[in-house]
């Protein structure tokens, strides 16, 4: 639907290393490039339990102690084949508290050990890539910053739902709601990229939270890009609201294109789709 969209500039896929195809990648990373789109790539270190969680106790010292070496060089070897610019995020949502993610939620000490261990053996795999850190957005998220020195950009996601809203009465404007997370991350002063952000609503919410969504934000200090996930949520959401949906029609909110920001919106790709 939006594969030929030529304001899109970032194309988003989602990995996790212990099932990790090189091959795959590569036509993915072929595709992006033909339509001169960069590539994002968040790296989801699960363990390698058939569950894909249990283990998480040790998770963090395997990877530091070498554990997971041949997932890393076999992820970061196939992002530098390219030899195009990449921006690669690993463990995101690190501060997420409802144990969805095995390196979630534990020590941040050993997260931020486990994080420098990861780009000091991907930088040289791929040379040409960009390293994000991407918090969920709790209040314990500064714990987990991995220090200037490895972090090139801060990536967020905000995802609003019409039912959520109503239930919990939170009727916060779009603007409103991604202040409260820029403040949370400005003050490291690190470029900064609404990694996902994904709507879902009658048509009248659709509108008032897509149209025009980059000029709104546009003011924000350092906000580099919009991303998009033009998917179904994958994670089930709490009781009745399930699976949230937020596709979104070619063109539904294309037509805003500020000079200020020099990368537009993009979909998540469905190449690899994340456990539940």
């Amino acid at each position: 639907m939006l594969k030929d969209e030529k304001s899109i500039a970032i194309e988003h896929t989602f990995v996790y290393w212990q099932r990790f195809s090189p091959e795959q990648y590569q036509t993915f990373a072929k595709s992006a490039a033909e339509r001169s789109r960069e590539v994002m790539v968040t790296v989801e270190p699960w363990t390698r339990a058939d569950n894909w969680t249990r283990g998480r106790e040790t998770l963090l010292d395997d990877i530091i102690n070498g554990g997971f070496d041949k997932e890393i060089g076999s992820v970061c070897r196939a992002v530098g084949a390219s030899g195009s610019p990449v921006m690669v995020t690993w463990g995101h949502e690190m501060d997420e508290q409802e144990g969805r993610y095995p390196w979630a939620n534990q020590n941040p000490e050993k997260y931020k050990k486990a994080f420098h261990y990861f780009v000091d053996h991907c930088r040289p795999l791929a040379p040409h890539a960009r390293f994000g850190w991407t918090p969920k957005g709790e209040e314990t998220l500064g714990a987990y910053y991995p220090s200037d020195d490895y972090v090139d950009f801060i990536g967020l996601k905000l995802f609003d739902l019409q039912a959520w809203n109503q239930d919990h009465q939170d009727w916060r404007s779009f603007e409103d709601k991604f202040d409260a997370l820029h403040k949370q991350v400005a003050s490291f002063g690190k470029p900064i990229v609404l990694a996902e952000f994904g709507v879902e609503g009658d048509d009248g919410f659709r509108q008032a939270a897509l149209e025009c969504a980059l000029e709104r934000i546009g003011a924000f200090d350092h906000l580099e890009a919009i991303v998009y996930f033009n998917d179904r949520e994958t994670w089930r959401w709490p009781r009745q609201y399930g699976h949230p949906d937020w596709r979104i029609a070619s063109g539904e909110f294309f037509e805003c294109r500020p000079q200020y920001i020099s990368t537009l919106m993009a979909p998540m790709s469905g190449l690899f789709s994340p456990v539940e």
